[in-house]
């Protein structure tokens, strides 16, 4: 492969790693924690009787009185649900909602907590490490063949590859991403507890 060819695949390298850094910012924005000031509480009125959703939902509805639109509880904050005492809320008792817009993040029944905003602010934090670790390591993953002057070339099996960005790359770079999620513990596996 000449010089021009290896500077394209440079520049599909160049790509990635301005993808990998857009996502390592994202980290940042995207699983924001609220703190105890910035949330609304409220006592309010629940419409129906409490229901868990079933697998592969991603969050709660909460249908109060005075909305028309239904609070949510989302994916990480379900988790830390207390789903036994929620179960217990019928329609007409009154709940106490500590929320953002129409996303909970604290919820209590007759002075019980039923959602631990700390343990959930804790996993969010994990998330975001998570998310940056992994973006970081696509960084290094992209960078470093943008910084060799000539195409690097492995032998496999008595059979010579070109580095390049094809699927043998992008099955690597999953590979690699795997194995850092399994060193590191992604706190993402704690979503399949959701019931």
């Amino acid at each position: 492969m000449g010089q021009d060819q290896w500077r394209n695949e440079q520049a599909k390298f160049g790509m990635g790693l301005i993808v990998s850094v857009l996502f390592f910012i994202l980290s940042f924005f995207s699983i924001p924690i609220y703190d105890q000031s910035e949330l609304i509480v409220e006592e309010a009125v629940f419409l129906k009787s409490a229901k868990i959703s079933g697998r592969g939902h991603n969050y709660l509805e909460i249908s109060i009185g005075g909305r028309a639109d239904k609070l949510i509880i989302q994916r990480i904050d379900k988790i830390y649900l207390d789903k036994d005492l929620f179960k217990k809320i019928e329609h007409g008792d009154t709940i106490q909602v500590a929320r953002v817009a129409e996303n909970v993040f604290k919820l209590s029944f007759q002075n019980q907590e039923l959602l631990n905003k700390q343990l959930a602010d804790v996993h969010r934090m994990e998330v975001g490490w998570t998310n940056r670790l992994l973006s970081i390591t696509a960084m290094i993953f992209f960078v470093i063949p943008m910084l060799l002057k000539k195409q690097p070339r492995f032998k496999f099996f008595d059979r010579y590859y070109a580095l390049k960005v094809d699927g043998y790359i992008m099955a690597l770079f999953i590979f690699l991403m795997m194995i850092t999620l399994f060193f590191v513990g992604s706190p993402l596996g704690e979503v399949k507890l959701i019931s």
